[in-house]
């Protein structure tokens, strides 16, 4: 499974996290005392706290995963500063590449590229004296009283830090929950699931999930686990939101605020952050998306069912196998290792994305510069759920998949296509569409996207400042037009 999938890092990759944690606090605190005493702070001057959470603070985290650190302030230094200031510093250290700050998200972040690893930084300020008093940063959330006094700002980059370590405290069993998520993030990657941005669901989503798994079948071990994640979620009642618990009481979140139920009451999925004034983590899935992601859980349990629970040693002796090779049948081998009629592997086999679509919608994002090119491709892509949502209400489209990930020109030049040619830097996005066909020729309907297509340009056109620079164009493609290799490789 390590070698097969590449979901683990070996000890070197993971000292040079370590070691990027260190690097990365060292830089923000020189700058926070040089900014002090421009300030005139110097009795103030004290050392900012960085923390990881995420995959990489539950030990989750796959090779190349980004690193989610949030950098905790003294009031003193403002969110401005942090940005204005701080960003500037980042932009002319030598291991730092790629800066690209993103302010207008609900938690805005700092996303770099740091010693070969992508980094996001949050900014959070609390009061200088729990600084001083060295209390932890989990001792100041736990504390209600405390935390509900921070800016509200803060409270929401806190958030993720906090819903972290409070799934790891109350999961019954932290390593089984670690390598049953391994598990699931996988199948989500492989199968095209796994994107926040997009519509999917994130990490966060899938860890609530599993940790409610883990949470409701204390005793069972991985490979049950994860039968049992394909059979409760194959089958629930989306109306119901997902949560753990997080606390010895025997109520779980706070699902009696009207407030909180109100407000997520109409997304199709409801997976709530595991915190006292809970979010919903899925708050991005559309009803395409949706529909996908059931249809992919359904899928996974259709192929769980034929295996018999297992031991995590026989699962990774079943996903050493080639995915492309039916299930063992040599009577050489112990039978019971891995079921005749099924092979673990058939659970993460890849998804064939252009294979099963014939139209696509193509979105060539390009720009003239490198640093507008990051600003433009990470707005787009953030808003490419607006035209998700839109193309939900056209009633000639049957279903609706978007690739999760962008494609270079390389991979996608179409012949005789020289329109991009003179643009230096271009990404493009896929969305897979089948229609409903009322004709028995295909070719005799009709469809039309051009109502959603030009208020989703109209939509980034506001924002397109640099129109010399920042460009896009939107196609539409039947399979026979992609080329033969991309078909074939995704």
């Amino acid at each position: 499974m390590k070698e097969k999938y590449k979901i683990f890092e070996n000890n070197d990759e993971n000292q040079k996290r370590l070691d990027v944690l260190t690097s990365i606090k060292q830089l923000i605190n020189k700058w926070q005392e040089e900014y002090a005493i421009s300030k005139k702070k110097t009795t103030e001057i004290l050392n900012a706290d960085v923390y990881s959470f995420g995959s990489f603070r539950m030990g989750v985290h796959f090779p190349q995963t980004d690193m989610d650190l949030i950098c905790l302030f003294p009031l003193y230094i403002t969110k401005d500063d942090f940005f204005n200031n701080f960003m500037p510093i980042l932009q002319k250290t030598p291991e730092v590449e790629e800066v690209l700050d993103v302010i207008d998200s609900r938690v805005p972040i700092l996303k770099l590229m740091y010693k070969g690893f992508q980094i996001d930084l949050l900014y959070a300020a609390i009061d200088p004296s729990l600084l001083q008093s060295k209390k932890s940063l989990i001792k100041v959330l736990k504390d209600e009283a405390v935390f509900n006094k921070l800016c509200q700002h803060t409270q929401n980059s806190l958030n993720g830090f906090k819903a972290t370590e409070n799934m790891l405290k109350q999961v019954p069993n932290i390593k089984r929950f670690r390598n049953t998520l391994r598990g699931v993030k996988l199948w989500a990657m492989r199968r095209g699931i796994y994107s926040h941005t997009f519509g999917y669901l994130g990490g966060i989503s899938y860890a609530i999930m599993v940790a409610k798994i883990c949470q409701d079948y204390p005793g069972l071990e991985v490979a049950d686990l994860l039968y049992k994640f394909f059979e409760v979620y194959s089958e629930w009642k989306w109306l119901e939101a997902v949560s753990i618990k997080i606390s010895k009481k025997k109520d779980k979140l706070n699902l009696n605020s009207l407030q909180v139920l109100n407000s997520v009451s109409n997304d199709p999925m409801i997976i709530l952050t595991p915190v006292n004034n809970p979010k919903n983590s899925a708050y991005r899935v559309t009803q395409f998306t949706f529909e996908t992601i059931i249809k992919e859980l359904k899928r996974g349990f259709q192929l769980i069912k034929g295996l018999t629970p297992l031991t995590y040693k026989k699962i990774q002796t079943s996903l050493d196998q080639d995915e492309t090779q039916p299930a063992a049948d040599d009577e050489s081998k112990p039978q019971e290792e891995v079921p005749k009629k099924q092979n673990w592997c058939q659970l993460f086999k890849k998804c064939r994305f252009f294979g099963n679509f014939n139209h696509f919608i193509k979105i060539d994002i390009v720009s003239h510069e490198e640093e507008a090119h990051r600003k433009w491709l990470g707005y787009v892509e953030s808003t490419l759920r607006r035209l998700l949502i839109a193309l939900n209400d056209n009633k000639d489209i049957q279903e609706l998949r978007v690739y999760p990930r962008s494609f270079q020109r390389q991979e996608t030049q179409l012949e005789q296509d020289k329109i991009l040619e003179g643009f230096n830097h271009c990404d493009t996005y896929f969305i897979g569409i089948k229609f409903i066909v009322t004709q028995s020729d295909e070719s005799a309907n009709q469809f039309d996207l051009r109502e959603p297509i030009t208020h989703f340009c109209r939509l980034l056109e506001v924002w397109r400042v640099k129109k010399d620079i920042n460009n896009l164009r939107i196609i539409h493609l039947i399979k026979s037009q992609l080329p033969h290799q991309l078909v074939n490789s995704f």
